[in-house]
């Protein structure tokens, strides 16, 4: 018999990716704002800590606003585990950056190289996303354009952002 909580309707994988592209902007922002000569266990502490703390204040923005729009102050333990299960692709976007530190660590390539490796995975994986997202719609083909684009948009915009504070050489 299958748990319910791993059980997939075309909802909970909305709503699972929805949170994956959400860490994966956040994160983008957070490696862009690392140093180039941080040390790999400063940066994997930063990248783990983001993501968790992302995980449980998703969690818990919804744990609360349920509570309060439903006036009930005790969660089901099936609520609660839904909840843990569902906001869990917040964890997976930073395991990428994370193996990426990893190899950093063992002098592999730079900090730099790193960062820069797990900004572009991120963003092709926004890309990839509006790209699977738009593609069963309806729309014209500019419009689904647009709509792909958007994504992938957001993440060159925090790229240049960064760039333009901070002068990462992000684009070198």
């Amino acid at each position: 018999m299958k748990r319910p909580e791993l059980e997939t309707t075309p909802e909970l994988l909305a709503e699972r990716l929805k949170e994956r592209i959400y860490a994966s902007i956040a994160l983008l922002a957070v490696l862009l704002s690392m140093s180039n000569d941080m040390r790999p266990g400063e940066a994997a502490l930063l990248i783990g800590a983001t993501a968790i703390s992302l995980w449980m204040a998703s969690i818990f923005s919804v744990l609360i606003s349920r509570a309060m729009v439903y006036e009930r102050h005790q969660l089901t333990r099936a609520e609660v585990q839904h909840q843990f299960v569902g906001h869990a692709p917040l964890l997976a976007s930073a395991t990428t950056p994370l193996f990426l530190i990893g190899l950093s660590a063992l002098n592999l390539f730079t900090m730099a190289t790193a960062i820069k490796i797990s900004a572009v995975w991120l963003l092709v994986f926004m890309a990839i996303s509006s790209v699977l997202a738009v593609r069963k719609t309806h729309a014209s083909v500019l419009h689904k354009l647009i709509a792909a684009s958007f994504a992938f948009g957001i993440g060159l915009l925090i790229i240049t952002i960064s760039e333009l504070v901070k002068g990462t050489g992000f684009f070198n």
